[in-house]
């Protein structure tokens, strides 16, 4: 599998997803690790169906919104992000997040 360092256009894609997983099919990509690549929009990210884990930490996301179909994602790390709204941890009550700086950064933010 090509390593790749930075997504394309800051928005994942399939074609993404597909290099990023070694997978075919993104429904059946389980995992991806895809910190500190310059993504600013998860895109089609809801179309894994059967992702459980995912790293997207150290990035620029600031909209969760495509995650909202993730209904097998039980371990998330979103820290180091630009987050606005945790609406979507609601949606979410089995999931692991690992951000707890960059929840407390967001929630201060939020206030102002």
């Amino acid at each position: 599998m090509a390593e790749f360092t930075e997504i394309e256009d800051d928005t994942i894609t399939i074609e993404t997803l597909k290099a990023a997983s070694g997978e075919f099919d993104v429904t059946s990509i389980h995992y991806l690790d895809l910190k500190q690549k310059g993504i600013v929009n998860l895109g089609c990210i809801g179309q894994c169906d059967s992702l459980e884990r995912l790293d997207v930490s150290r990035n620029s996301i600031s909209i969760l919104l495509p995650l909202n179909n993730l209904k097998q994602l039980t371990d998330l790390n979103v820290s180091a992000n630009q987050i606005k709204t945790l609406d979507i941890l609601g949606e979410c009550r089995e999931m692991n997040m690992k951000a707890e700086a960059s929840i407390a950064l967001t929630m201060e933010s939020m206030k102002n």
